[in-house]
């Protein structure tokens, strides 16, 4: 490894503790297609219960499911706001985040779903 690899590799271990081996096989295989529940509409079980698809939990973020094979843009409840598309890095930050919060400033906010995310994390 060179100097900014081992640099990054200790970044993350620093970050991420045990999970570093996680990330970086998600890095090197690349990452899943992935969504996370809207807690702030419903609870986990409900949503969950709706998923008439195959889905498995994501060992980074246990509000992160990986799936494979559909459209879930297209599915009910990603219309109903239940899910939220979206790839498992961006997702990662919201888990970390100090719960003693009062100020999160994201700088590519748009369309929004860190930002709910950050607000399943809050609570």
């Amino acid at each position: 490894m060179n100097i900014k690899n081992d640099l990054f590799i200790n970044r993350i271990k620093e970050y991420f503790g045990d999970n570093y081996s996680l990330l970086l096989n998600n890095i090197e295989n690349g990452l899943n297609k992935s969504f996370f529940l809207n807690l702030k509409k419903t609870d986990k079980n409900k949503i969950l219960s709706l998923c008439d698809f195959k889905y498995e939990i994501n060992e980074l973020n246990d509000n992160v499911y990986n799936y494979e094979d559909i459209s879930i843009s297209k599915h009910i409840i990603n219309d109903l706001g239940l899910i939220y598309p979206q790839d498992v890095a961006s997702t990662i930050g919201a888990k970390y985040i100090n719960k003693n919060s009062k100020l999160v400033l994201d700088f590519c906010a748009a369309p929004g779903g860190k930002s709910i995310n950050i607000l399943n994390n809050l609570d």
